[in-house]
């Protein structure tokens, strides 16, 4: 990956702040894809995860995959690790798409 944008999250990624997080990814979403790169989301921080978050990211990836772009999850815990594994969006975690 030569260039990408980059979000960061932090804290609960839950239905209670799915509304406002999705504004913010959706804004990042679009400035990459403007400017075909990459989108890195920062999850180091992130303490939990539930659906509305898994969903978020699964409509973030498919909007940047259909542009021709792509999204990619750093810094993973261990927690969202496991719901993306789970969900099949494990090859989203940087370990998975790196070389």
């Amino acid at each position: 990956m030569s260039e990408a944008a980059t979000l960061r999250l932090d804290g609960d990624l839950d239905l209670a702040v799915r509304d406002a997080v999705a504004a913010t990814l959706d804004e990042c979403v679009e400035r990459a894809i403007e400017a075909k790169v990459s989108l890195v989301v920062d999850t180091g921080d992130v303490t939990f995860i539930d659906s509305s978050g898994l969903s978020l990211i699964a409509r973030a990836c498919l909007r940047l995959e259909t542009a021709g772009e792509r999204l990619v999850i750093s810094n993973t815990p261990t927690i969202v690790r496991r719901a993306l594994e789970l969900t099949g969006l494990g090859h989203l975690c940087d370990d998975a798409v790196a070389g």
